[in-house]
């Protein structure tokens, strides 16, 4: 068996201990040349199967691979040119894929891809949720990203992300007399970036939000639980890297009531739904199966 390259450069290949069967599928891949499956095909479905339950011997599956499309630019952080970063292309419609690490200049080149108009690149520090590629700026948002074709130019040039450093956030939540409010949802939006991240306060009502684009313009929210009797919390134009957001939220109003059919007895486990327009809030409760009471917390 080998792999026959178009610069006519031959590398054979053994794969052994391969077990009996007649519906192998065989493909091979590079970052410099399009995936390939055999016999001389690009989609898995049209792949040739190679059977190995019989005695002959299986030495001419071979391939001849081609070179692909590029993709490449420079990722910068913080704008300076960023090395170690990982860059990704995809094209669903193709089911093509590349990837490639920056270099010490923040370049990098994405080879063997498949001639498609739908690629999304993006880039992302090891651990950390990607930035992708728009043409005017870069999104975190995957919906806001902008496709990169390598139909009208097979080498694609200038494709550069635009990555910034990651701050914590960090806060409290207290009730109106000074208690530790636990299990708050508090919820950190940039619009800048089109990304967020939230997280519980813990039970000394402490909350830490990380992984945060550096930016100016963050919302931050502290959503009470609509079995727990506080009104929701919202600040706007917090800092990314803001280590005191204390929230005090206050008690609000509850409603009550019982809800029985047209022959007076009390029914069981029924939704009911609570809706204000000019507040912004929506909420939902089932009856208590004991008391077959409903109650509205933190109503304002």
């Amino acid at each position: 068996m080998q792999v026959i390259y178009l610069n006519e450069q031959t590398v054979p290949y053994t794969i052994k201990n391969l077990t009996k069967a007649n519906d192998y599928i065989l493909n091979a891949w590079s970052t410099n040349y399009k995936e390939q499956y055999f016999d001389n095909q690009f989609n898995r479905k049209d792949a040739t199967f190679i059977d190995t339950s019989d005695d002959l011997p299986d030495i001419s599956v071979n391939f001849t691979l081609q070179f692909g499309a590029s993709i490449s630019g420079i990722i910068y952080c913080n704008n300076q040119p960023a090395p170690g970063i990982q860059v990704q292309s995809t094209s669903y419609g193709t089911n093509s894929w590349g990837a490639a690490t920056s270099k010490e200049n923040g370049s990098y080149i994405i080879k063997g891809l498949k001639l498609a108009n739908d690629f999304i690149v993006d880039a992302r520090k090891y651990g950390f949720a990607p930035f992708y590629y728009h043409e005017t700026q870069t999104t975190r948002s995957l919906n806001q990203s902008t496709f990169v074709s390598t139909i009208t130019n097979i080498n694609t040039t200038g494709i550069d992300i635009y990555l910034s450093d990651y701050d914590t956030m960090r806060g409290t939540v207290h009730s109106s007399d000074g208690k530790a409010i636990p299990n708050i949802w508090v919820n950190a939006w940039s619009e800048q970036h089109k990304t967020g991240f939230g997280a519980y306060s813990s039970e000394d009502g402490t909350f830490e939000l990380v992984n945060l684009p550096r930016a100016l313009d963050y919302k931050v929210s502290a959503v009470s639980h609509n079995l727990l009797p506080f009104i929701s919390q919202e600040k706007i134009n917090i800092a990314s890297n803001s280590q005191n957001v204390h929230f005090i939220l206050e008690s609000g109003f509850s409603i009550f009531g019982t809800v029985k059919n047209i022959d007076g007895q009390v029914v069981h486990n029924v939704d009911i739904e609570l809706y204000s327009q000019s507040n912004n809030y929506y909420a939902t409760i089932k009856t208590d199966r004991d008391t077959e009471k409903n109650k509205y917390p933190n109503l304002t």
